[in-house]
């Protein structure tokens, strides 16, 4: 008799009772992988579809954290928070895009779908179960290279796609505003017309994808503006490079999110260097994508598939927002664009908890954001950092 391997207690593979044999058969049979994780979020069940797809046997599985099988490829800023553990693995849905990668490290990408499961007794989150479809393999690279361009296009850090020559081939919104460049946007112009590199250059091997970082200066009002610029490794036979930029805006806007201002320089370096990786992967996809989308110099509109804050900080916004707010609201809207909690808030105005939750809410209403982070992200276009 057949029988089914589950994740124990004690963090062993052991052999469950003969009941669990209709459920292998039934996932035996399903044309893609069924999974089950524990409420740490590490893997209780994977069928045996496994052994086919990524060349690893379902036992090697067992017990790893989900997101070290299933890497998520939505490429917000909120997913690779969830990935460092820098917020709690239970919130929000799971993006239906992810990577897996067989066992000579070839990266397969797949469609994840998924349901934090309860004790109807308790209500207590017992895992949760879902599928992960990987055919046809060409559609999810498109799906998952779509996403990527996406952020780049319109997410948290400035990007630019440059030739061998030094051309550039596209630029994104945040760019153009870190190099004042909103009313001549340089594609077809070299790119040390806005950065002035540091000089001599020596190339650096700093993750996989990633060429070099440098600290760098904006060429703009005939002031020096000092940056960091990550460059990924060449690609194609035009030598294309990704130069991905971090800027004070960014670090704000980061800081703000995390409520962290120390830590937030880290995480957008590992968020970059995350998504040159995905370049490193998906370059010949991205490119075409990027250089067949707009460039104009208006604000990028954001992606709903995301739900990413990075993102609804590019977002327009109604210019009156601010004028039908109360004088509290106000209050509120400028310290939470300062990156303040709910109690920092409320002990700051002299309200409680509650009642600055009930404002929030308010605020996302009128702002048109998706939750507290997202209306974070818009409220810091209303009070820059230096406001």
């Amino acid at each position: 008799m057949t029988e089914v391997l589950r994740y124990s207690d004690i963090g062993q593979a052991k052999w469950t009772e003969p009941h669990d044999v209709r459920y292998l058969a039934l996932t035996t049979i399903l044309p893609y992988i069924v999974w089950e994780t524990d409420p740490q979020d590490r893997v209780r069940f994977i069928s045996s579809l496994s052994l086919e797809v990524l060349q690893r046997h379902p036992s090697e599985l067992i017990g790893e954290a989900f997101s070290s099988v299933f890497e998520d490829r939505s490429w917000t800023l909120n997913a690779h928070l969830r990935r460092a553990g820098r917020v709690p693995t239970g919130e929000g849905p799971l993006s239906p895009m992810h990577q897996a990668r067989t066992v000579r490290g070839t990266p397969l990408y797949c469609r994840v779908e998924g349901r934090r499961c309860f004790n109807p007794s308790t209500g207590q989150l017992i895992g949760k179960i879902g599928i992960a479809e990987f055919e046809p393999q060409e559609t999810m690279r498109r799906a998952v290279a779509g996403g990527l361009a996406d952020a780049l296009s319109k997410g948290l850090l400035g990007v630019v796609l440059v030739d061998g020559q030094g051309t550039v081939r596209f630029a994104n919104p945040v760019f153009l505003r870190a190099v004042g460049a909103d009313d001549a946007p340089p594609v077809g112009r070299r790119l040390s017309e806005y950065l002035q590199m540091p000089s001599p250059c020596t190339p650096t091997e700093s993750g996989k994808g990633v060429w070099h970082r440098m600290q760098t200066v904006v060429k703009r009002d005939g002031i020096p503006h000092p940056l960091v610029a990550v460059f990924s490794v060449l690609r194609g036979e035009r030598g294309c490079q990704l130069v991905i930029l971090v800027d004070e805006h960014a670090r704000h806007l980061a800081a703000s999110l995390l409520n962290d201002a120390d830590g937030a320089d880290a995480v957008l370096f590992e968020y970059a260097e995350s998504l040159l990786a995905g370049f490193d992967d998906l370059w010949t996809e991205v490119i075409g994508l990027l250089e067949g989308a707009p460039t104009a110099t208006g604000q990028a509109t954001a992606s709903s598939a995301g739900g990413d804050p990075a993102h609804e900080a590019d977002a327009e916004v109604p210019n009156d927002v601010l004028t039908t707010l109360t004088g509290r609201q106000a209050q509120v809207l400028q310290l939470l664009a300062c990156g303040h909690t709910n109690k920092e808030i409320g002990r700051e105005l002299g309200i409680s908890e509650a009642t600055v939750k009930t404002h929030v809410r308010s605020l996302m209403d009128a702002l048109g954001a998706g939750n507290r982070t997202s209306a974070a992200a818009l409220a810091s276009r209303y009070f820059p950092p230096n406001s």
